[in-house]
């Protein structure tokens, strides 16, 4: 399980003041990890879309070197997908931008919905808080800065002394902040919160929680049998 210092930032409190610093501060103390292992990452093979090696070319700051193209996997989301990294060095340090394909949200194949074009950018326009300078929209590829201060934050790589609770109330706040950018629907948002017990979304969770390990077990159960 993982969370995003980005996330956090958005829900009007910064990661780096308040109870949150001490978790994001101890998670990106040493960088060196994370370049390693981009650097490690094997270089794209065959040509480069030249669309994508422009608009990754054009994210970079002015005035790096040694540009090199990466292919990265990042959880199960990047299987089949074209996802390229631009490594280069810049004053004595690394950067890198990423570029990676927009996918439909799994709620419109789940209802059948005919169109499958996705709202990412409208959601980033309406979102309340202050704008990623690094993250933009060209049709349906995003590109983004990759560094250790941006990334996931694992929950294992946590210290011991933590607050997972406060942690995972911040993530909620911050999906939460979504729906106010549909400023049509944020009375029937609150009502239907008005209405509903103090752990119902807890309970939700569990009730998730065991549905996906039912249908994991029944997964495994029928891979044995084949």
């Amino acid at each position: 399980m993982s969370c995003w210092p980005s996330a956090i930032a958005g829900c009007g409190i910064s990661p780096w003041r308040g109870p949150l610093r001490p978790v994001g501060a101890i998670t990106i103390k040493d960088q060196r990890p994370f370049w390693q292992h981009l650097r490690s990452l094997r270089t794209a093979q065959g040509r480069v879309p030249a669309r994508i090696r422009q608009l990754l070319q054009r994210s970079l700051p002015a005035g790096v070197t040694d540009v090199r193209f990466v292919h990265r996997q990042a959880g199960l989301g990047s299987l089949g997908r074209l996802r390229l990294v631009a490594l280069a060095h810049w004053h004595g340090a690394m950067v890198a931008r990423e570029s990676k394909p927009l996918a439909p949200s799994a709620w419109l194949w789940a209802r059948g919905a005919r169109t499958r074009a996705t709202r990412y950018g409208e959601i980033i326009d309406r979102a309340l808080r202050v704008p990623d300078p690094c993250l933009t929209l060209h049709g349906e590829w995003l590109i983004r800065r990759l560094a250790p201060d941006c990334s996931r934050i694992e929950l294992s790589s946590l210290p011991r002394s933590r607050d997972e609770d406060r942690l995972l109330w911040m993530m909620g706040w911050e999906t939460a902040n979504v729906h106010l950018g549909t400023t049509a629907q944020r009375r029937a948002v609150l009502g239907d919160l008005g209405r509903r017990k103090s752990a119902w979304l807890v309970k939700a969770a569990q009730r998730m929680c065991d549905s996906v390990g039912r249908e994991f077990r029944r997964w495994r159960k029928f891979v044995r049998d084949e």
